[in-house]
């Protein structure tokens, strides 16, 4: 055991010298920020909803965790730890009692600089943590609250706009979240889309979605008690995954993003949550979960029937609200885990009724999709770590079908990280609230092998490389046949100097498809390679960064396509006001080649647009910082095609080339 000399030594020596990993001159924003925007271009391409996950993201990296109560789970979510790293902090802990500063962390021997320069902005330690004293039970309550609000106007009209849609153009949300001490958390979210009316119709609360919920956290034996709107996890997901973030680039730092999870869902999203309340109650290593929901989810009806389930959100035309609603699901779940230092086992059950039941598809390839009323799916999962080595795995039984998913990490030093995963999901699994690992959005019809390799031997440089091997039993959307692919990728990030970093990213998917005019009796290979390249330089100590981003697609089919764009951003920070200019170019053959870009937007508003076609977009966000309660945020954009007369199609089509707007959000802490 460390002794409180050589204790009290390292938190004199931290004051006194200058460690270039722990620099107090870091932006604690422009840190976020890089983080944020790192996580949110790796892990979407646009393809899936993630707005929900990024609310969970902004909370975990904008307010820090304390080192000496954090657990595995918390610290995963942060994505930046290794497996192996984050067994190092905890058995650090374990073997000190507890930290007295965050400089401790330089003599956790599996940290490395750059490995603590992008940890510490996000971690701190508590004195009354320190002391031993519990906030709940102590004489002081710490109180803080968060409004705000988004008011978004287009300078632009849709061919919806003219006549259909049933409210005015401009989007607003607002939110409110409170907190005491770290142990009660409650909040309100209010959202109307484009379009949609307010204080009208049916939304007779103002807001077309409004979401609630009230969260506590550590008290005596409940681990956490959600009421209101919540998500859940249980296991690997292959029975409940409500909560997954993260994908092939870095499944590594994901990890240990497993096990029992419960949270508050105070998005916007209009999907993916519960409605009712559950409970993690622990009782020394065993903890037991359970939940009830009763929720409301917009779908067609016919002949008493649920034709197909809306996930949307948008109710602007008289038809959304015919379906609005319509379709009632009851859930329950359970899970029975217990949690060793080096093992742990858990049983994991849930049952769901629709109150119509689901009707079949008369899609050749959704013929196994789920059918019927009443529902269940049943599961045990398990983790094992032996020094170097970790596993964890999850096999699931459904009314229908099996799943299989298995983990297995290693690290034989703290410079290398190997993980393999095996998966098994069959064709005809009905798991409706499963979200697991692969590369499907629904846990079915998928056998594949994936296997992921970090090192950062060559440090400064560091390299993550991914191989999957995946094969289709039945068939899927636009391949009418049973497939495999092969899907391979790596990242390189070298950091030049404190102030440089470069990151080239490239992948390559191969597949089948089916050929359009063969009315799926023919297919052909499908090819797609992608290449990015940024540069971000630090010009003015943290107050003036630029970041430049290349980005080349290509697409091998019966044609070849390919696409480019280049983007330069400028982030300009002075006391309390700060500016961020991007501007991007793109030229894409088609939609199959189209270019994903990320842009600075307005906060827990995550902004990743698909563009094809020729043109130019252009940004200005401005934010400026009243005083310690009130920020303001300003943000203008413009987006101009040079190869088309207009933009988007049906309700949102726009005449012209031309779409523009103004968004505007305050922010109020008291």
């Amino acid at each position: 055991m460390i002794s409180n000399r050589l204790r009290l030594f390292i938190l004199i020596d931290s004051l006194l010298i200058s460690v270039n990993c722990l620099s107090q001159s870091l932006s604690e924003n422009v840190e976020l920020e890089s983080q944020l925007e790192s996580l949110i271009f790796t892990n979407n391409s646009g393809d899936n909803d993630i707005e929900y996950s990024v609310d969970d993201l902004v909370d975990n990296l904008k307010y820090k965790v304390d080192l000496n109560i954090v657990d595995a789970q918390v610290l995963t979510e942060l994505f930046i730890l290794s497996p192996a790293q984050i067994q190092a902090i905890l058995e650090y802990r374990k073997r000190v009692g507890r930290f007295k500063s965050v400089y401790e962390l330089q003599f956790v021997y599996a940290l490395d600089r750059e490995t603590l320069a992008k940890l510490t902005p996000f971690v701190y330690v508590d004195e009354l943590s320190t002391m031993g004293v519990n906030k709940w039970l102590g004489d002081k309550l710490f109180f803080s609250h968060e409004l705000s609000s988004r008011l978004s106007i287009p300078f632009y009209k849709r061919v919806g706009d003219k006549s259909q849609f049933l409210g005015p153009a401009v989007y607003n949300n607002i939110r409110y979240k409170g907190k005491l001490n770290e142990n009660i958390e409650f909040g309100f979210v209010g959202e109307k889309d484009s379009g949609e009316p307010l204080f009208a119709l049916n939304n007779k609360w103002g807001y077309d979605h409004c979401s609630y919920y009230l969260m506590l956290k550590n008290i005596n034996n409940i681990k956490v008690a959600c009421f209101g709107l919540f998500r859940a996890e249980f296991g690997l997901g292959l029975v409940l995954g409500m909560a997954r973030f993260g994908g092939k680039w870095n499944a590594i730092q994901s990890f240990f993003k497993s096990g029992s999870s419960l949270t508050k869902h105070g998005s916007v999203s209009e999907t993916n949550y519960f409605r009712g309340l559950a409970s993690i109650y622990k009782i020394k290593k065993f903890e037991l979960t359970s939940l009830f929901s009763h929720v409301a989810i917009d779908g067609s009806i016919k002949d008493n029937q649920v034709r197909s389930l809306s996930k949307t959100g948008l109710h602007r035309i008289s038809k959304d609200f015919v379906t609005k609603h319509n379709v009632k699901l009851l859930t329950l779940g359970q899970r029975i885990s217990y949690l060793a230092d080096y093992f742990s086992l858990g049983f994991n059950g849930i049952y769901y009724q629709f109150n119509r039941p689901l009707s079949a598809s008369n899609l050749k390839s959704k013929i196994w999709d789920i059918q019927g009323n009443n529902f269940y799916n049943l599961s045990f999962d398990y983790s094992l770590y032996l020094s170097k080595l970790m596993f964890k795995g999850e096999i699931a039984k459904g009314k229908k079908g099996i799943a299989l998913l298995n983990k297995i990490y290693y690290s034989p030093n703290f410079n290398w990280d190997l993980l393999l995963i095996y998966r098994f999901y069959s064709y005809d699994y009905w798991g409706y609230f499963a979200s697991a690992f692969g590369n499907q959005t629904s846990v079915k019809n998928e056998n594949g092998w994936y296997l992921n390799i970090q090192t950062s031997q060559l440090s400064p440089l560091l390299i993550n490389l991914y191989l999957d091997f995946c094969s289709y039993p039945w068939q899927r959307y636009r391949v009418s046949s049973s497939s495999k692919s092969f899907d391979t990728g790596f990242t390189l990030d070298y950091s030049i100097h404190q102030d440089q970093k470069l990151s080239f990213k490239a992948s390559y998917k191969s597949s089948i498809r089916d050929i359009s005019e063969s009315k799926s009796k023919k297919q052909e290979p499908f090819k797609r390679y992608k290449i990015h390249l940024d540069y971000t330089i630090d010009l003015l100590n943290k107050k003036l960064i630029s970041k430049t981003m290349c980005d080349y697609i290509g697409v091998n089919s019966s044609i070849r396509e390919g696409g480019y764009a280049f983007t330069q951003r400028l982030t300009y920070t002075y006391f309390f006001i700060g500016f961020s200019l991007q501007y991007s170019y793109f030229d894409t053959s088609s939609f199959d080649s189209r270019i994903y870009i990320y842009e600075k937007n307005l906060l827990y508003s995550p902004s990743i647009s698909s563009f094809s076609g020729c043109g130019h977009r252009c940004s200005c966000l401005m934010n400026c910082k009243i005083n310690k309660s009130l920020s303001l945020y300003f943000k203008y954009g413009m987006t101009c095609y040079s190869d088309r007369n207009f933009i988007g199609g049906g309700l949102d089509k726009t005449i012209g080339n031309k779409r523009s707007d103004l968004s505007i959000m305050g922010r109020f802490k008291f």
